[in-house]
């Protein structure tokens, strides 16, 4: 992922030497609360050891919106909100990971 240059594509972080997640899944409703507790504990363990990029197929515990969008995409951010601004003003395309339009 490293061998194109950082805004050379959408995707941000092309600098991290690796990837790391942990997968929280549980189908009792019961658990629900240990296993969120779980993923909080373990992302900010982890977090001292990031670049404070993500890859976003990873989608995290969903609180995040769009500082999860930004981590995301990096430094091209900026650049994909103001074409997001140009070719869907409306924001149409906004499921998922929005990149919001810029303003």
């Amino acid at each position: 992922m490293s061998r194109v240059g950082e805004t050379e594509t959408a995707y941000g972080g092309r600098d991290a030497q690796f990837l790391v997640t942990g997968e929280a899944s549980w189908d009792d409703p019961a658990l629900t609360d240990g296993a969120i507790e779980w993923g909080r504990e373990f992302w900010d363990a982890m977090g001292r050891h990031s670049t404070g990029g993500l890859y976003l197929n990873f989608a995290g515990l969903g609180e995040e919106k769009e500082q999860l969008v930004k981590a995301g995409y990096g430094v091209n951010y900026e650049r994909l909100a103001k074409l997001k601004a140009r070719f869907d003003p409306d924001n149409l395309f906004r499921m998922n990971l929005n990149i919001t339009p810029a303003t």
